[in-house]
C-alpha cells in the first residue's frame, strides 16, 4: 500500500517567511534581551533544517556571519577604496569621508585634512597613539577609518570611552559620533542630581555598559 504524501504544517510562503526571519535573527547582533533569548532557538532550528537536506543551498549556521563580515568588508573595500592620500601602513582613511574633523581632534598626530578629507599624516608609533586612533576610528560617524589587518586592542578602545576631558569636574567625551547629527560631539557630565548627556552619541552596547557604570543618564540636553 503506497503511503500518501506527508502533508506540510505550514504553507510555503509562511514556512520561507520564518526560515528568513531566524536567518536574520541569528546573523545579525541583537541589542535586546527577547533576541538574545531567541538566538539559541534559531541556531538550533537551522541546524535542523540543514540537517534534513530542506535547503542544500543554506551555507552552515556556523559560517553565516563569517561570510556576511567577509562580504561586506569586500563590499566596502570596492565601494569606498583606500585614499592615495594616506600614508602607507595599518590606519587609513577611505572615501567615504564627509570631512567632519573627528578623527583630526582626536588623534592629531595621525590624521589630518589633505584635499578635501582627512587621511592618516603618521602611523602611530606608541600604544598611546594607537589607542588615540582606534578610538578615532570607534568614532567617526560614517565608518571612514579602517585598518588592513584586525586591531587585537580594540577593546582597549572600547574601554576608554568615555574619554575623561576633566575628571575631577565629572566631564566625558562620548565618542561614537553619529552621521545623523554630522558628528556633533556627545558630552557626559557627572552630577550628584544625575547624570546630563549633552546631545545624542551614537548606539552602541559598549558605550551603553560604560555610561551605565558611570551612574546612567537621567537627562539630555539638546544643542541643536
Amino acid at each position: 500500500m503506497q503511503r500518501a504524501p506527508r502533508r506540510a504544517l505550514l504553507p510555503p510562503a509562511v514556512a520561507a517567511g520564518t526560515c528568513l526571519f531566524l536567518i536574520l535573527l541569528y546573523v545579525y547582533p541583537s541589542h535586546d534581551g527577547l533576541s538574545s533569548a531567541l538566538r539559541p532557538a534559531a541556531s538550533s532550528f537551522l541546524r535542523r533544517l540543514g540537517q534534513t537536506g530542506s535547503s542544500k543551498s543554506l551555507p552552515p549556521v556556523r559560517h553565516v556571519a563569517s561570510c556576511r563580515v567577509q562580504s561586506t568588508a569586500t563590499t566596502r573595500a570596492a565601494t569606498f577604496p583606500r585614499r592615495t592620500e594616506n600614508v602607507e601602513g595599518d590606519f587609513f582613511v577611505d572615501s567615504s569621508c564627509i570631512d567632519c574633523d573627528t578623527c583630526r581632534w582626536m588623534a592629531p598626530g595621525v590624521f589630518s585634512r589633505i584635499g578635501d578629507m582627512s587621511a592618516v599624516h603618521k602611523q602611530p608609533e606608541t600604544e598611546e597613539q594607537r589607542i588615540e586612533a582606534l578610538k578615532a576610528l570607534l568614532s567617526c560617524p560614517t565608518a571612514s577609518i579602517r585598518t588592513e589587518s584586525t586591531p587585537k586592542d580594540i577593546k582597549k578602545a572600547h574601554e576608554a570611552l568615555p574619554d575623561p576631558i576633566d575628571a575631577t569636574e565629572g566631564v566625558y567625551h562620548c565618542g561614537y559620533h553619529t552621521e545623523k547629527s554630522f558628528a556633533a560631539a556627545s558630552y557626559l557630565i557627572r552630577r550628584p542630581e544625575g547624570n546630563v548627556l549633552v546631545d545624542s552619541p551614537r548606539f552602541t552596547p559598549a558605550l551603553a555598559k560604560r555610561l551605565e557604570s558611570l551612574g546612567g543618564v537621567k537627562y539630555m540636553f539638546l544643542t541643536h
